[in-house]
């Protein structure tokens, strides 16, 4: 298993509520279709009311609003799932779409291939 991780900011000028609405209600449903070989697709959504801060309690500049995880079987399903988001035709509808809601610029990317969990509980 293999997942892409998305830092996500929202466009300036709009409200975190409207950025997740935006997002929920338009853009997943796009992206869903552009996501043939994901085997899950999750936004969580950190907490505005929650600055981030760095060691010393300086704030951290360019806080995100979300954190995309799209899971695919193999990297190799994933570089062919992100082959179809780069064909000139996809990569413009889904662009436009992200410049509505999205600071693209900030817009970071990750790949995770292996984790590690620790056992909880009693």
């Amino acid at each position: 298993m293999v997942k892409l991780v998305c830092l996500l900011k929202r466009k300036q000028g709009l409200t975190f509520e409207e950025f997740k609405d935006y997002y929920e209600t338009s853009h997943a449903p796009l992206a869903i279709g552009y996501l043939a070989k994901a085997v899950d697709y999750q936004r969580r959504y950190l907490d505005p009311a929650m600055p981030g801060y760095l060691e010393g309690g300086e704030e951290m500049p360019g806080v995100y609003d979300c954190i995309t995880e799209v899971w695919f079987e193999s990297r190799a399903d994933m570089e062919d799932n992100l082959a179809v988001l780069a064909d000139s035709e996809s990569a413009k509808v889904v662009i436009e779409d992200e410049e509505r809601f999205l600071d693209r610029d900030q817009m970071r990317f990750f790949v995770v291939e292996d984790e590690c969990r620790l056992p909880t509980g009693s």
